[in-house]
């Protein structure tokens, strides 16, 4: 809000660089250009220091970086996105152009689970069988080296895919589709089809009606039942 301040005032303290006008939700947030300068310098140290404790993380919590800063949260979106040298994602703040790296000695632990995903399709090792930490596996999870469907389980991306693929297919030639014939269909156990089916029906690729999966799209929702 601007306050009792005309527009021609806050234009020339800007001019001036006095004040800066962060665009904010529903409308613009004016602040002295020594406090955002100020606000800023503290993010910069909190999200440092974070990726210096936790490189195998995206980056640090949105929450956890406003509470530390004290500020509103449209103040804190405002200022966020106002920086160039930070980014924001869904839940994380990030210096812009970070990247998880990997040391040498969890980069080979990466190369071994990622040759025993390919050889073993649908019915993969768990982490824990494969003797993978959780850290690990967030930050791959992150990098987009695999995809997590329940705990402890994992496929790669190509595997996510087909297995969508093969779900979509039967769902179009007989309009719905069992835990059963699903583990059938891709010839693994019961505990992996169960897992994948979950996960698709959080992507909204399929509902659960009973025991059986139908898909979601528009014709389901104008019959009067909606997706859920």
């Amino acid at each position: 809000m601007l306050g009792r301040f005309s527009k021609e005032l806050i234009a020339q303290l800007e001019h001036d660089g006095r004040v800066r006008s962060l665009v904010a939700e529903g409308g613009r947030i004016v602040a002295a250009t020594a406090t955002v300068d100020e606000a800023l310098e503290r993010a910069f140290a909190a999200v440092d220091g974070y990726h210096a404790a936790r490189p195998l993380e995206l980056g640090m919590p949105r929450e956890l970086l406003r509470q530390s800063l004290d500020l509103h949260r449209s103040a804190f979106d405002a200022l966020v996105a106002s920086e160039p040298n930070l980014e924001a994602l869904d839940t994380v703040v990030r210096r812009a152009g970070f990247v998880i790296r990997l040391g040498s000695d969890q980069q080979a632990i990466v190369n071994r689970f990622l040759g025993e995903l390919r050889q073993s399709g649908f019915q993969p090792p768990t982490t824990d069988e494969a003797g993978v930490s959780s850290v690990l596996v967030q930050a791959m999870v992150a990098m987009g080296t695999v995809v997590a469907v329940a705990d402890g389980i994992v496929f790669l991306p190509g595997q996510i895919v087909e297995a969508e693929a093969h779900l979509r297919a039967a769902l179009a030639s007989g309009h719905s589709i069992s835990l059963a014939d699903y583990r059938d269909l891709l010839g693994t156990t019961r505990k992996y089809a169960q897992a994948l089916l979950e996960y698709f029906d959080r992507q909204r690729v399929t509902r659960r009606i009973g025991d059986r999966r139908v898909a979601i799209g528009p014709a389901m929702e104008q019959e009067g039942e909606p997706s859920q």
